[in-house]
């Protein structure tokens, strides 16, 4: 039946209705001037009241037209693609968007089966997915390749679909339809780039583990003949000639230092254990306990607070410490009190952690030593990297840039606040439990 033929029907029957009251009323005839006269001015009123309904609903009719145009232009021309399919995955409707998105004029969609229109090694995932959509009455969010008509190409898009079933009863999953392909473009660089710089990291740590082991073969024989001429001809040589022989054995130590340095340096990201539970009191303990010697002799005083236990490498979580609480005994000025050095940490919150998202605590070490001066605070886990003259303290600028790289194979952080003559901060802070390692 048209929709002429039902508003026909429609009049007809609200007609009969009217003549049915009507006919119940006193005729005409019956009727005095005076009611007549009412009569006639109340159907002059409803005459206009019915006129002015009628220019009411004349506006409000051209204002729904204009609101389902501007509707109408929002869903075609959105920046991503609409469309809705029936139980069978056949496209019901679809807006512009999608059909820019397929290469394909939107009268064409309608009707065929969506499915056609996915990469076929992915089309089963997606009539699964629908099918649990429809038995489910849920929504659901995946990603997929999709077949444009023009040349074959791919697409990648982001598909959010939502089970929807209006007043008759009528089944739909309506999907949006986002193109993605932009973005995976760039995760597949960033991808093919990490594994480049991955083969480069590990080329160059081959590099400086062989080229340094190779250079302390002649540096040896520096040392070792160095020191048979120190031994066999000691007073044979001019002042001149001996402190020249001097400063060559504490170069050629110095320059053997900074090769270990540079080796340990190369050995945190190769030589590496899997990771296990540490509980860092004990071990900042045994820590203390290595440098008694530096500790007896500076009279220093450490102070450990209950440490965190957590997934680490134990071998390089004791080099950690071992190094800042070795700097914090050896970088203070001699006239100075003795040196104290409190350790202690606390929680840092849930879901800062790595991949896992889980707990994660922040380890403090201070001390009252020489300190630097706040520009400096990123520099100094540099390599090779000293704020002070090579007389003035020992060391090769190589343990806090050890450091650093250890916390960052721990999927942590490590800052440093100071001021100079008022001593060190270092802040480490490492998760608890440790994401798996590829």
């Amino acid at each position: 039946m048209t929709s002429g033929k039902k508003k026909k029907d429609g009049a007809d029957e609200l007609r009969g209705k009217a003549e049915q009251k009507a006919s119940q009323l006193l005729p005409p005839e019956e009727l005095s001037p005076v009611e007549v006269q009412r009569l006639v001015r109340e159907l002059r009123v409803h005459q206009i009241e019915i006129e002015m309904q009628n220019d009411a609903l004349r506006e409000a009719q051209a204002e729904l037209v204009e609101s389902n145009c501007r509707i109408t232009d929002l869903y075609d021309f959105a920046p991503v693609g609409y469309l809705s399919l029936d139980e069978k995955s056949v496209i019901l409707e679809a807006n512009l968007t999608v059909g820019k998105q397929l290469g394909i004029g939107r009268g064409v969609l309608v009707g065929r089966p969506f499915p056609n229109f996915i990469a076929p090694d992915e089309r089963a995932g997606f009539c699964s997915h629908v099918a649990r959509i429809f038995r489910d009455r849920s929504q659901q969010a995946f990603e997929t390749r999709l077949i444009a008509k023009e040349e074959g190409n791919e697409l990648y898009a982001l598909l959010e679909c939502m089970f929807v079933e209006d007043a008759r009863g009528k089944k739909q999953c309506r999907i949006s339809v986002t193109d993605i392909s932009d973005r995976r473009r760039a995760e597949e660089a960033v991808k093919v780039y990490m594994k480049k710089l991955e083969r480069s990291n590990i080329e160059l740590e081959n590099f400086a583990f062989v080229a340094s082991h190779d250079m302390q073969e002649p540096l040896r024989k520096i040392q070792t003949f160095g020191s048979i001429i120190e031994r066999r001809y000691t007073g044979a040589f001019p002042h001149e000639a001996q402190d020249y022989l001097d400063r060559m054995m504490k170069a050629a130590k110095r320059m053997s230092d900074m090769i270990e340095g540079l080796l340990e340096y190369s050995r945190v990201g190769t030589r590496i254990k899997p990771f296990e539970t540490v509980d860092l009191t004990p071990m900042v303990r045994e820590v203390e306990r290595d440098l008694e010697i530096l500790v007896g002799k500076s009279g220093a005083r450490i102070e450990v607070g209950r440490l965190p236990i957590l997934e680490a490498d134990p071998d390089q979580m004791r080099r950690l410490f071992q190094n800042i609480i070795g700097n914090a005994l050896k970088f203070r000025e001699k006239k100075e009190p003795r040196p104290v050095v409190k350790i202690h940490a606390e929680s840092a919150g849930d879901g800062i952690g790595p991949a896992s998202g889980g707990k994660a605590h922040r380890i403090f070490v201070e001390d009252n030593g020489i300190g630097f001066d706040e520009k400096d605070a990123d520099g100094i886990f540099a390599l090779f990297n000293r704020l002070h003259g090579k007389g003035a303290y020992e060391g090769t600028g190589m343990g806090l840039a050890i450091c650093r790289r250890i916390v960052d194979r721990h999927h942590g952080t490590i800052t440093a606040t100071g001021k100079a003559g008022h001593g060190a901060t270092f802040v480490i802070t490492l998760p608890e439990r440790q994401p798996a390692e590829d």
